[in-house]
């Protein structure tokens, strides 16, 4: 049997999910939408996934917990009436930071010029990792004169 380097092995998983992505993909779109479909129809929210007649997975529906919600037409008098009771929070709009920028550590105001004391610039840093190519036919063809014949899934261990 032939034994795979580590980046041998990524690869090859890699360019296997790409593979079958797209069809498990829809397989577990059609399954979702057949239970969401039986639902509406007669309340079933669960069913079995069997191979050769024995369950081993299922396809469930997962519900949002029940809880109140502001009446749209009703918005300001809800807005004064958690404020009374100390229930809202003043938070930044989305993409506040747009407007500043920085010399150093000192940030400042992009558009008055002016320092922002408050403010601290908080530098880029890394926070995670990722595999990209590993195209099928990539990896087929970088590995096919190694393999020849062999039994892709053996070679993945465990």
């Amino acid at each position: 049997m032939v034994e795979l380097t580590f980046d041998e092995e990524l690869a090859m998983l890699e360019a296997i999910q790409k593979k079958v992505k797209t069809r498990l993909d829809e397989l577990k779109g059609a399954a979702k939408d057949d239970l969401m479909e039986a639902y509406e129809e007669n309340g079933i929210d669960r069913r079995s996934i069997k191979a050769n007649g024995s369950p081993i997975g299922k396809v469930s529906i997962r519900f949002t917990k029940a809880k109140p919600t502001i009446n749209p037409a009703r918005k300001a008098q809800a807005l004064e009436a958690l404020t009374a009771m100390g229930l809202t929070e003043v938070v930044p709009v989305k993409g506040w930071e747009k407007r500043f920028t920085h010399c150093g550590d000192i940030v400042l105001d992009a558009e008055s010029g002016e320092l922002a004391e408050w403010a601290l610039w908080e530098f880029e840093k890394p926070y995670c990792a990722m595999v990209t190519g590993c195209k099928p036919e990539d990896v087929i063809d970088a590995m096919s004169t190694k393999l020849q014949g062999e039994n892709i899934i053996g070679l993945l261990g465990e």
